[in-house]
């Protein structure tokens, strides 16, 4: 009740300060709201209102894989072209329709992990390569179907995070090597089953924030994974709200900024 899906896309000056709605993490590890509003609409418009995509830079452009509007997922890729403000819909298409799947670029190339097609989850990994136009479907598999999961590309792998299967959340982490197409469990684990988290790395580190825990409980929590040592640390700052299907990025050098998210599903 009350959920509207859009086809608008903003966009932000990292320049600017930013408004009360968008969070900034600084390498200092304090977490703050900042006051005015940076946010524009761009012209360009989605085809269609839709949720739970997966978004990733390659090159000059931005790709958009799959989503959700109400009760049906979407196969699509879409490229956005900041420089020129379009949209262009890509011939390619996922190997399914799905929304929740989590994509991280690698080397030029889009990959991609999980997700779900009408509350059936998949285990399948695939990448994307832009100047192709080409998907193809990886041999390596998740472990078992998950969606709501969040990778990051760090160095030379990705590493998966968390993500629900069925009803259950899960506490791994997932280091994916593209090179090998191999997938690895790590021995780390997540401070609590969650999905629906948002991971972006800068410096030494992957940064993970909120989520959706148990019994469908937002967290506030952020924590640092050392791919390193594959070691988790729980920062002191917290997200002023437990919140979910949030999304973050590294905006900077030393700052990761932190884009709406679900509280109590609104």
């Amino acid at each position: 009740p009350g959920l509207t899906i859009s086809s608008l896309l903003l966009v932000v000056d990292p320049a600017l300060p930013f408004p009360q709605n968008i969070l900034s993490f600084s390498s200092s590890r304090t977490i703050s709201f900042l006051r005015e509003n940076p946010v524009r609409e761009t012209g360009a418009r989605f085809q269609n209102p839709f949720a739970d995509a997966s978004c990733a830079p390659s090159g000059n452009r931005i790709y958009c894989m799959g989503g959700l509007y109400y009760f049906t997922s979407y196969d699509s890729i879409t490229a956005y072209d900041p420089a020129a403000d379009t949209l262009t819909t890509r011939t390619a298409r996922l190997p399914s329709a799905r929304s929740k799947l989590s994509c991280a670029s690698h080397a030029s190339l889009i990959y991609c992990f999980g997700g779900e097609s009408n509350g059936v989850k998949t285990d399948q990994i695939f990448v994307y390569n832009p100047v192709t136009d080409s998907v193809a479907v990886s041999t390596a598999r998740l472990p078992l179907p998950l969606s709501g999961l969040s990778c990051a590309s760090f160095s030379t792998m990705i590493y998966c995070f968390g993500g629900a299967s069925n009803s259950l959340q899960s506490n791994q982490i997932f280091a994916y090597n593209p090179t090998t197409d191999t997938l690895t469990l790590r021995t780390a684990r997540l401070p609590s089953a969650r999905s629906a988290l948002s991971c972006t790395s800068l410096g030494t580190r992957i940064y993970c924030f909120g989520g959706e825990e148990a019994m469908a409980l937002e967290t506030d929590q952020i924590f640092a994974y050392d791919p390193a040592a594959d070691s988790i640390a729980v920062m002191n700052s917290r997200l002023p709200i437990g919140r979910a299907s949030l999304s973050c990025t590294s905006t900077s050098s030393s700052l990761i900024t932190c884009f709406g998210g679900s509280f109590l599903h609104n």
